[in-house]
């Protein structure tokens, strides 16, 4: 019961996968498909570049991805001029 139950849930979401549905299982296979990675991409790794890819940084490193998120928002958001 619970495989057709988690089969389904798959399909309604766009996916022909026959795993449990959990929330690591949906959310590692949504940020697989949204970045183009293998199905067997790890979920902390796959939000990492997604975060990489949002505000374009150089890498994963958190200084990195600090740096490119504020150049991004200076650039995006400039201070008013008086």
């Amino acid at each position: 019961m619970w495989e057709a139950r988690d089969a389904l849930a798959w399909r309604e979401i766009g996916f022909d996968r026959h795993d449990a549905f959990t929330a690591g299982a949906v959310l590692t296979a949504l940020l697989t498909r949204v970045l183009g990675l293998p199905c067997s991409a790890d979920p902390e790794e796959a939000l990492r570049m997604l975060a990489v890819h949002a505000v374009s940084a150089g890498g994963t490193d958190v200084g990195d991805l600090r740096i490119a998120a504020v150049r991004r928002a200076i650039v995006l958001d400039p201070p008013a001029r008086s």
